[in-house]
């Protein structure tokens, strides 16, 4: 499990930003997963939706290999 809070910074945003694409961009995508606007703690599967979704964070990249 993974907070809301640690995965706002792993990507580098505020915490009301992520709520906001949790809570409002990708909800319908996150709900069949059984993502609820109030939880705190968010599952493994809902994690990995995310970041399908959203993209690989960039603390996660390994920038030898772009460059």
């Amino acid at each position: 499990m993974l907070s809301k809070k640690e995965l706002a910074q792993k990507y580098g945003i505020s915490a009301g930003t992520l709520n906001n694409l949790l809570n409002n961009r990708y909800y319908e995508l996150l709900t069949p997963l059984g993502y609820e606007k109030q939880q705190k703690l968010l599952s493994p599967c809902i994690v990995r939706k995310f970041i399908e979704i959203y993209g690989e964070p960039l603390s996660e990249i390994d920038f030898n290999q772009t460059m």
